[in-house]
């Protein structure tokens, strides 16, 4: 643990930006966790709201939280600052408007024991509304094969803050890179794709929250073209000829949280997949 000389064998990073309605739910589902060798690593990337507040009254009850505060960046850089800062050999992406299920760091820190190829794993998602509603439970893409063939046609096949990572291939692979916004996610899962193999368990791991904030909403058609971009610089580094299937059109109605004609990576994260199947709600 935090007070030993070894890090804790998982460090949990989570970038916190005026999350204040989500973000005391979202730390007590990781304090909550059944594996309890873990840091968190807060960092509050310049929030304007309570968050910060919230992030310091959880740390004054659990010595595994650590908090950075500082003016906003953006999320790669609190990414990147993040994985620096830890010591653990496991990294873990959490958001701070998600929940996460209480076995979730037990069962991916077990999966990559049992699997040391495998550099990066993911797993099943609920997806839920801003009110804690149920919308949706996709199935999660399993194996190396498939995982790495939807990635590299730009249906990122793992949802990023469900995502458990080595901490080594992270380094190895170069980070999250800023040209790739708001695609970081999928760009460095197919760098890390190229070390190592990608997986997801098949236990629900995560509880995805979609709301109008989310930047697959706010960033959609900027978020398709790094998708695309990031496809096309791993098809170079591959020597393959591939084929960007990241988009469709999509139209939802006046009960949904966009209200106009809009193209969204169907496969390519949980929210387009729930504004694509037309159960997405407004607050």
């Amino acid at each position: 643990m935090l007070g030993s000389n070894r890090p804790p064998a998982l460090a949990v990073i989570m970038p916190v930006y005026n999350a204040e309605p989500y973000i005391a739910q979202a730390v007590e589902s990781i304090r909550a966790q059944s594996f309890e060798d873990f840091q968190l690593i807060a960092l509050d990337d310049g929030s304007t709201d309570g968050s910060l507040a919230e992030l310091r009254r959880q740390a004054e009850h659990d010595d595994r939280i650590t908090i950075i505060s500082r003016p906003n960046t953006g999320i790669v850089d609190a990414l990147n600052e993040m994985i620096a800062y830890a010591r653990s050999p496991l990294l873990a992406r959490m958001d701070a408007d998600d929940v996460a299920f209480p076995d979730r760091f037990k069962v991916q820190v077990e999966f990559l024991n049992e699997n040391p190829d495998v550099v990066c794993i993911g797993g099943g998602i609920e997806l839920i509304d801003s009110r804690d509603r149920h919308l949706l439970t996709p199935p999660p893409v399993r194996g190396n094969t498939q995982v790495q063939a939807e990635a590299l046609c730009g249906r990122t096949p793992i949802s990023h803050p469900a995502a458990m990572m080595r901490a080594k291939t992270v380094a190895a692979a170069g980070g999250y890179r800023r040209d790739s916004y708001p695609a970081e996610d999928l760009d460095l899962f197919l760098r890390l794709g190229e070390i190592g193999n990608l997986d997801n368990v098949p236990d629900l791991v995560l509880r995805y929250r979609v709301h109008s904030g989310s930047i697959s909403v706010r960033l959609s058609d900027k978020q398709i073209s790094k998708m695309r971009l990031a496809c096309e610089r791993a098809w170079q580094r591959r020597n393959v000829t591939g084929q960007f299937r990241g988009t469709i059109e999509a139209k939802p109605s006046s009960n949904h949280t966009v209200q106009s004609t809009i193209h969204l990576p169907i496969h390519a994260n949980p929210t387009a997949r729930a504004l694509s199947s037309g159960i997405s709600r407004k607050d």
